[in-house]
């Protein structure tokens, strides 16, 4: 995928199937397409940041999102 950011090239990504008003656990919403805005690599894993549209109704709840404990002030340096 970093080739492709290089590039400029348009990417997305899409959730399993569903109707939009089933969220999973996490915070994915069912059957929509979401914009992948950046692609890095920190420590070893491999990020990909999607555009949210659904604003403050749902948020990915797992490891890497906004508040999780797996980003630390080091981190967050890297990708400012």
């Amino acid at each position: 995928m970093q080739f492709y950011r290089q590039k400029n090239y348009l990417m997305g990504a899409g959730s399993p199937s569903g109707d939009d008003s089933e969220v999973s656990d996490l915070g994915i919403v069912m059957g929509h397409a979401y914009s992948i805005l950046d692609v890095a690599e920190i420590d070893g894993h491999n990020l990909i940041q999607l555009r949210n549209p659904w604003g403050d109704e749902t948020e990915w709840s797992g490891p890497w999102g906004d508040n999780s404990k797996e980003w630390n002030v080091r981190r967050r340096r890297l990708v400012a």
